[in-house]
């Protein structure tokens, strides 16, 4: 029997968190949530809708009272999955709920939103650059040099940041908007998943902000 996406996932978080302490708890946290998303991988909208309140349990049981005491409503699900902007919390909720329905069915609302993280896949001798979408995981192709977010492609005005300890992830920054995305290098580790190892360099996303920099556009868990 082959593993779904979501089993990858949560193979693949349990791996990091030895490798990547500080953020062992968020991982952990993503594990409960990407095992209800497999469960629920196969619902229709309509049967999404009626599984709110098995999510918002999920959150009362995994310590995050906070968050489940969001006032979540289908309507807001709809709405979202039509392209509108949510706060962070009812935008965890929609993204949860929609990203394994949005992997299975075409013309996903995100794919023409900004991406939450970039890939480079080996191509010849080289790499290819695309972008990776927050909903349903698409890849578009992209210019390796071309900021995502206002589309600056002048060389010196996009640097790129690394960190010894995560040597195939870096920070692809943008001086004409301050807006910076992560780069997954899968030459380097065919084995990372963009979400889990997105999330298990939360020392990037911090390193970043201290630096004035904004993410193009936010993860899962509004990172």
């Amino acid at each position: 029997m082959s593993l779904s996406r979501w089993d990858h996932r949560i193979a693949r978080a349990v791996d990091l968190e030895s490798a990547c302490p500080a953020a062992r708890d968020l991982l952990r946290f993503y594990r409960s949530i990407a095992a209800f998303q497999n469960d629920h991988a196969a619902q229709n909208l309509d049967e999404l809708k009626a599984s709110i309140p098995d999510l918002r349990c999920l959150l009362e049981r995994t310590g995050h009272p906070d968050l489940a005491a969001c006032e979540f409503t289908p309507a807001q699900l709809d709405a979202f999955w039509q392209g509108a902007d949510l706060d962070p919390a009812p935008e965890f909720f929609a993204r949860v709920l929609l990203e394994p329905y949005a992997a299975r069915v075409d013309g996903c609302p995100w794919c023409t939103r900004k991406p939450h993280a970039a890939l480079l896949r080996p191509e010849g001798h080289g790499a290819r650059r695309s972008l990776v979408c927050a909903l349903c995981f698409a890849e578009r192709p992209f210019p390796r040099v071309r900021c995502p977010a206002c589309g600056e492609e002048e060389f010196s005005k996009l640097p790129v940041y690394t960190a010894e300890e995560f040597n195939y992830i870096r920070i692809d920054a943008c001086e004409t908007c301050r807006c910076y995305i992560k780069t997954i290098d899968l030459t380097k580790n065919g084995l990372a998943e963009p979400l889990v190892d997105d999330l298990a360099t939360i020392a990037l996303d911090l390193w970043a902000r201290e630096q004035g920099y904004t993410k193009v556009a936010p993860n899962l868990m509004a990172l």
